[in-house]
């Protein structure tokens, strides 16, 4: 009718086999409730903050875990006896070319009669696909058992982590080892599972599809001390607060107990105690590079004592948190040696000589506390800083001023170079340091940073006159960088350490401080450069000297305390992220330099070329404003000119005098340099206006110019605030040497040669030689060369000559002479 072969009828065992896998199938569903129902209840009293009593709690939760563990136990011993090899060659071979999952469940469950199974021959296409489902959804049931008891497992210790004080006779910790135990059977007879499928891992991988791992004793000893880290911590972070010493109390540390008081009177109602409780962690101590010691004594041998007793102190105080882990870890391995001897390995668990009791071996119990120990305090380590800034009690260090933070950063690297503490909590104590280094960094920059934006748009002198407010603050800025990136360095030369000291330097650290200083120098060198030229184009020559020379000053002063180490070495290093950070900090550190050379070095030349243009601007402006009328110039008397003309001396006034005035109080070769050069420039200026405006000078006017030439020194001399360095070589300077010239050359006729005689030295016996601009005392040695000789195109300048008239009274008659 159907064309089609009938299906045999299942035979009994058959039918008794599916039975059992559906039997088990159920029996593992309500296993998998019971292990959810427990782990929720933990998750959400966890999540709610409950404050019910502790015992309360572990009452339910022993009452449930029992039952869990008794149907854990069941159901894995199903799962243990339907062992592969009760499966007939023919299904085995048919449901391997077919799935690639695992074939345990598919096998004989107890005493199933395995004779109906129908052989090679007689296979039926149902049977095949019975046993493949039954396959799936088995293997299924044992994965979600398998993970709901490893997160229940995890979470157990998280919450109930106080083993050493845990009731009920730690029955608790027993189901633990119990489900433990029963999870690595489940696990193991799955090893085979999914050979044939590549293991992957991504970020957006379901959890359930991560690869299970074993719950061994250093599994379960990994997730105690990461559920104990942060009361670890707590406790850590108190310790180190409490020997912090306030500066309100003149006492020792030894003096000081846990609770703060020091002073005879401990009453409570006492008004300087609640002062003392409520400052105690605000308040940054008093501290220097080492300790803080006792009172001096006048007795050396007195003194030496007390101070060791006190480092005896501290030292107390770490080796109590260590005995406090190592209590918890004493009754963890005594449950352990009766509930699951196996995890401790062979030979690890032998009985009592007197009692018989099984207990855990010497060597095996200094391994396991060791290594719980390291693991503890290094996750103590990862958020210690976080306890420390904003967990804590009381007051949060983190709300405080930074200078306080960095104060308990010195503090702490002091106690860890002392050797006080336990090896053991160092490192914990080491990443604190780190991540205040980082806090510090970070508030510290951010603040000073800010002052100096905001006080960088308006000039404003310091309170002791020594720079500006924000040149002061960018000086700080540098100063308290400087120090943290010193703090990263190392104190001795780094190839003469030992290789394996190179992977803890504190590159991490370093690197955002180098960040920030290379962009810190960068802003303070743009803000110089645009602050330095709002300013001097106001003239305002005083304020511009603070900022190009004494606050620059200020900040060279503190980058030259900057440490930079070459790191060279790091080739040989393993890890990769060392590597990565020792380039980056190589990179950063070519920047500071490069920023530090561009603010020592082309900073000043930028700031003199742009007060080299103004100067230009200002000259030309003041000589439009002040300098004499074309006729005063034509005028013809035949007596000869005696004083200066009037507007020199307020053209020098207006021009060199706040210069020279400004830069009195810097260094002799910095006076000479400004100060030559702002002289250059004025004189230059001078020159140039005549001859652009194409004055005529008549030869009174030449030598009326003449004679105001020859002011500027005499002028010079005058200047009494000035060293009589700084005077004389201002006064022999080039520029005034071709004023001179140019005056002389306008006496002269076109065609007239030059001689090149010295004039002093040709009329060397000349009475009148000594009174003239010619003979004069600035000039020094430079009266071995004619004065016209400094001037260049000096036919150009004779144009400037006004012609004389011959009239018919003669050349030199009043009537006929050029009014």
């Amino acid at each position: 009718m159907f064309g089609g072969e009938w299906l045999e009828a299942e035979s009994k065992g058959t039918q008794t086999f599916y039975h059992d896998c559906q039997e088990l199938h159920h029996r593992a569903a309500s296993l998998s409730g019971k292990l959810r129902d427990i782990l929720l209840l933990l998750r959400r009293d966890t999540s709610k903050g409950s404050q019910t009593e502790e015992g309360q709690h572990e009452t339910v939760e022993v009452e449930k875990l029992s039952c869990a563990a008794d149907a854990m136990h069941s159901v894995a011993e199903s799962f243990r006896n339907m062992t592969v090899h009760d499966i007939t060659s023919d299904l085995k071979t048919t449901a391997s070319g077919t799935s690639d999952v695992d074939l345990s469940p598919l096998a004989n469950h107890k005493t199933v009669n395995i004779s109906s199974i129908p052989s090679r021959k007689n296979r039926s296409p149902l049977c095949r696909f019975k046993a493949r489902w039954w396959q799936e959804v088995l293997w299924q049931d044992r994965v979600t058992v398998a993970y709901l008891t490893y997160q229940m497992v995890t979470e157990i210790l998280t919450r109930c982590n106080n083993i050493a004080e845990q009731n009920h006779n730690h029955r608790t910790l027993e189901n633990l080892f119990r489900l433990s135990s029963l999870y690595n059977e489940l696990l193991a007879l799955g090893a085979q599972d999914n050979k044939g499928v590549a293991t992957f891992c991504r970020n957006t991988c379901p959890i359930l599809q991560h690869p299970l791992r074993k719950l061994s004793i250093t599994k379960i000893l990994q997730v105690l001390a990461q559920s104990r880290a942060e009361h670890c911590c707590h406790s850590l972070v108190n310790v180190l607060l409490d020997i912090y010493k306030p500066t309100d109390t003149p006492v020792s540390v030894m003096d000081m107990d846990r609770s703060g008081l020091t002073t005879p009177d401990n009453s409570d109602n006492s008004s300087l105690e609640v002062y003392r409780a409520l400052t105690r962690h605000m308040t940054p101590p008093c501290v220097s590079s080492v300790l803080p010691p006792v009172e001096k004594v006048g007795n050396t041998g007195v003194e030496e004592t007390t101070t060791l007793q006190t480092w005896l102190t501290y030292s107390s105080e770490f080796e109590y948190l260590l005995a406090e882990e190592e209590a918890h870890v004493s009754v963890f391995l005594s449950v352990a040696a009766r509930s699951a001897p196996h995890l401790l390995g062979s030979g690890g668990v032998k009985p009592s000589r007197t009692s018989g009791v099984p207990r855990v071996s010497k060597q095996v119990r200094l391994k396991v506390v060791e290594y719980y120990q390291r693991v503890l305090w290094g996750e103590v380590g990862t958020f210690s800083e976080h306890v420390l800034l904003w967990w804590g009690e009381g007051p949060q260090m983190g709300t405080l001023p930074p200078k306080s933070c960095q104060l308990l950063w010195d503090w702490l690297r002091s106690v860890i170079s002392s050797g006080v503490m336990p090896e053991l909590v160092v490192p914990a104590v080491h990443s604190l340091t780190d991540g205040l280094c980082c806090h510090v960094t970070t508030t510290l920059w951010d603040q000073l940073f800010r002052q100096t934006l905001v006080h960088g748009c308006k000039f404003v002198y310091s309170a002791n006159k020594e720079g500006s407010v924000c040149g002061q603050l960018f000086a700080d800025l540098l100063h308290q960088l400087v120090t943290l990136s010193n703090a990263c360095e190392p104190t001795v030369p780094i190839n003469m350490l030992p290789k394996q000291t190179l992977e803890d330097f504190p590159l991490v650290e370093q690197i955002p401080v180098l960040h920030r200083l290379d962009h810190s120098v960068h802003t303070a060198r743009l803000w110089a450069a645009r602050t330095a030229r709002h300013l001097i184009n106001s003239w305002s020559v005083d304020a511009f000297f603070v900022i190009t020379q004494t606050d620059i000053s200020l900040c060279h002063v503190e980058l030259q305390m900057l440490k930079l180490t070459d790191h060279k070495d790091f080739s040989e290093v393993h890890s990769e992220h060392v590597k990565v950070c020792a380039k980056m900090r190589s990179k950063l550190t070519s920047e500071v330099r490069d920023n530090i050379h561009k603010l020592k070095q082309l900073l000043p030349d930028e700031c003199i070329q742009g007060m080299a243009t103004v100067c230009r601007t200002i000259s030309l402006a003041n000589l439009h404003m002040c300098f004499p009328e074309r006729r005063y110039w034509r005028h013809s008397s035949s007596t000869p000119p005696k004083p200066a003309s009037p507007y020199v001396q307020e053209y020098l006034d207006r021009v060199l005098r706040p210069v020279l005035v400004a830069v009195s109080s810097l260094p002799v070769p910095v006076q000479q340099t400004i100060g030559a050069t702002v002289l250059r420039l004025l004189c230059e200026a001078w020159l140039d206006y005549i001859y652009m405006h194409r004055i005529k000078f008549s030869e009174w006017g030449a030598l009326q110019l003449l004679v105001d030439f020859g002011s500027v020194p005499n002028w010079l001399e005058g200047c009494t605030w000035l060293e009589s360095v700084v005077r004389n070589h201002l006064a022999r300077g080039e520029v005034l040497r071709r004023c001179e010239g140019v005056g002389r050359l306008l006496l002269r006729c076109p065609g007239e040669p030059v001689a090149m005689i010295s004039p002093v030295s040709a009329n060397k016996g000349s009475a009148e030689d000594k009174d003239s601009p010619r003979g004069s005392m600035h000039s020094g040695g430079l009266d071995t060369m004619p004065a016209e000789m400094f001037v260049p195109n000096q036919e150009q300048w004779l144009e400037l000559r006004v012609p004389k008239h011959k009239g018919l009274c003669g050349g030199y008659s009043l009537c006929c002479s050029s009014s």
